[in-house]
């Protein structure tokens, strides 16, 4: 019997040994890729010689692309497991270093920081790819190389802002792994002087968008400046994408709009852009078919009433924007639309220059997690109503070039979020209430943030009892001057 217990017991701790030991091989063989570490390549390392030979780099960035190890050279990573390359990351700077306010020596510097020439298709060696970003750079109307469409394994490829031209190839439509594509043309340099000036673009544009359904794992797709005015078929080639969550498309010149589609694929969306294209006057309704979407961006698009009440069951959206289309009439014709449950997420309402009239409302104030409010630029008259108070995450409030009148309500100066309130160009009148110099922030990394008033042509004197705390003003006035 003491036997046959000891041989169960030595089964059982040789079965148990084994377990351990298998589990142990396999946690090494997950986390490997981690800890291993592998050189690069031959093959690979001198693929990005070449690619490097292309390339005029003035500021060196890639100055360390010496050695025998690429794993090592700035912007590259590699497998540790297997020594593929498998990100190549070149992204340029966003701001430009440059002392000077102009914008030809801003521009003269913006050049000296990008990286420009040849993309050389020794890149094809790179045939692990999966991650490549060259934005940010000046590549000055160059085309977009077709042979990136053979980088079978990319998931990610980035070319905005980086001076690209003419047609963009089909063969991009190749990659059926690839989850991101940003090829939006449109970047503002920016010195450190605060100064900015606009990147020339070349007419980066696309003949037709068919190419599109070949790219079945496109999660995200920016195409956002890029010409697409001939693209006659682009909402079809947007509705074949089985996967995609953000959809950015301003100012692309889109030739059309249809306002309903039989079959719509678009009910996973997440973020959708449109802004830009002027494609009014009709709202197209397929739009509020999904109850998913988070951030929406409608302006700049002629669009006027009516506006659909299934906008009111976009219980996930965050972001609103409808700048800048033509609304025109009272603001309540947004009640309708405004009663279902987007009130319950809703942060930021853009409705500026839409030449709404009438008073302002008080359903505003059940956005309850409202943070930013835009009504600027239309004729909206009448008092500000107290109930705006209730708003207590707003933090910007936009009433400007209105002919709103009587005094601002104290109620907005309870609101402890608040960081910039402009009401001017209005009518409003008498004292500024002491309540918005109360506004108290609880993190000590914003003490040095002062609450952003602008009250210019109105008819106040001066800021009566108003207290503002030497210690929170940043870019405010002195307390009792006049306006």
């Amino acid at each position: 019997m003491f036997l046959s217990k000891s041989i169960s017991f030595l089964l059982h701790f040789w079965v148990g040994f084994l377990i351990l030991c298998i589990g142990f091989l396999k946690f090494n063989a997950c986390v490997g890729d981690t800890t291993t570490s592998t050189s690069c390549l031959e093959r690979e390392r001198q693929a990005l010689i070449h690619f490097k030979q292309g390339l005029k780099d003035p500021s060196n960035r890639l100055s360390s692309w010496v050695g025998d190890d690429c794993c090592r050279w700035a912007g590259i990573h590699c497998s540790n497991k297997t020594g593929h390359v498998l990100n190549l990351i070149l992204r340029g700077p966003s701001d430009i270093q440059s002392s000077s306010s102009s914008p030809i020596a801003i521009y003269s510097d913006f050049e000296a920081a990008c990286i420009s020439g040849e993309i050389n298709p020794s890149l094809l060696e790179l045939e692990y790819l999966k991650h490549l970003d060259l934005s940010m750079n000046y590549f000055r109307g160059r085309v977009i190389p077709k042979f990136i469409g053979s980088l079978k394994n990319l998931r990610y490829l980035n070319l905005s802002g980086s001076g690209f031209g003419g047609r963009v190839p089909h063969e991009l439509g190749n990659l059926s792994t690839l989850s991101y594509l940003d090829l939006n043309p449109y970047r503002v340099i920016r010195s450190n002087t605060n100064h900015g000036t606009n990147v020339p673009m070349f007419d980066l544009h696309v003949d037709r968008l068919d190419w599109l359904s070949g790219l079945s794992s496109l999660q995200y797709l920016d195409m956002g400046v890029v010409n697409l005015s001939t693209a006659a078929d682009w909402l079809l080639s947007i509705n074949m994408l089985p996967s995609i969550l953000n959809l950015h498309l301003s100012s692309s010149k889109l030739p059309n709009i249809s306002t309903s589609l039989p079959h719509v694929n678009l009910t996973s969306l997440f973020t959708l852009d449109l802004s830009g294209n002027w494609l009014g006057p009709q709202i197209p309704t397929w739009v509020f078919n999904n109850s998913r979407m988070v951030s929406l961006d409608l302006g700049y698009n002629d669009f006027s009433y009516p506006i659909p009440t299934a906008l009111g069951n976009l219980c996930n959206l965050q972001t609103l924007s409808l700048q800048r289309n033509h609304f025109n009439g009272e603001i309540n014709i947004f009640k309708e639309s405004f009663k279902g449950c987007i009130k319950s997420n809703l942060e930021d309402l853009n409705l500026e220059d839409n030449g709404l009239s009438g008073h302002l409302p008080d359903w505003l104030g059940q956005f309850i997690n409202l943070k930013s409010l835009s009504l600027s630029y239309n004729s909206l008259s009448g008092l500000i109503p107290p109930s705006l108070g209730r708003l207590s995450s707003l933090r910007q409030l936009y009433l400007f070039e209105n002919s709103l009148s009587g005094s601002i309500p104290p109620s907005l100066g309870r609101l402890s979020s608040f960081r910039e309130l402009d009401l001017s160009h209005n009518s409003l009148s008498g004292p500024i209430p002491p309540s918005l110099g109360k506004i108290r922030y609880w993190s000590v990394e914003e003490l040095f943030v002062f609450v952003y008033i602008r009250v210019r042509g109105n008819l106040f004197f001066i800021f009566h009892g108003l207290y503002l705390p030497r210690k929170r003003i940043s870019h405010g006035r002195k307390s009792e001057s006049k306006i």
